[in-house]
This record gives structure tokens, sequence and C-alpha cells, in this order.
């Protein structure tokens, strides 16, 4: 459990933040973690990521699972799809949770026919809310 929530938080953080320094070598160490084994179960390609976390999201299926495996791998997405924006409030740091959760409440409608182009949306959207601020592990 505890592992999860660390997991969770470096995520939120990571998504929310710039990277100017604000990351500790443990939760550049997890992130990367994480980056890797979803490149390898989605097979995806860095290129791929590298560029949509400057905003050009590519239509492209490994991608969108990509992002659904960050999410469910931190525990912040259920296997359906479903986010749980409670978790969210309740985990994230008091500097970041005012501007954090309005791009999620803003974001709450965007949907997929699948889970992997649900959390494509969300992610999408995220960083149409909060372009300066967004990260993707």
């Amino acid at each position: 459990m505890l592992l999860e929530v660390c997991r969770f938080s470096v995520f939120l953080i990571a998504l929310f933040a710039t990277v100017n320094g604000r990351f500790t070598e443990e939760e550049k160490q997890l992130m990367n973690q994480v980056h890797s084994q979803c490149i390898s179960e989605t097979g995806t390609s860095e290129d791929l990521v590298t560029k949509a976390t400057t905003g050009d999201f590519a239509d492209d299926d490994n991608l969108k699972c990509y992002v659904k495996c960050i999410w469910s791998t931190l525990t912040v997405m259920d296997d359906e799809g479903n986010f749980d924006v409670g978790v969210l409030e309740v985990m994230l740091p008091a500097d970041m949770k005012d501007t954090v959760m309005k791009a999620m409440n803003a974001c709450t409608g965007v949907g997929g026919a699948t889970p992997c182009e649900k959390a494509f949306a969300m992610t999408k959207c995220l960083y149409k809310e909060a372009p300066s601020d967004f990260f993707l592990p």
C-alpha cells in the first residue's frame, strides 16, 4: 500500500510539475521505472511519448495504452478506465491541489470507447487545461 501511495504521489507531481529540479533522485528513478515498464508493455515509441509531453498527441493505439498503463500502474485509474478524483484530491500536495483539481474537474466528462482511449482523452485534456505544468513520464 505504501508503495502505491508513493507511486501515486510521484505521478501527480510529475504530471503537473515543471521539471526545473523539483524531482528527487528517488522520484526520477520511480518515474523511469514506470515509464520503462509501460513502454515495454505497450510497444509505443520513445519518440511518441516525447512528443506527447509537448502536446503533440499522436492518434496511436500504443501511445493511448501507454498513457493508460501509466495511470493504472500508479493506481489512478481502474481496469475499466474510471478515474478516482477523490483519491486525487486527498493525495495532492497543498500547493498543487487547486490547479490540479480545477483541471481534473474540467476534464471529468472526457471519455473514450476503451480504457486506453479514456486515459488518452483525460491526458490530452489535462495538457489543454494546464500546459505549462504538464509532464508525462
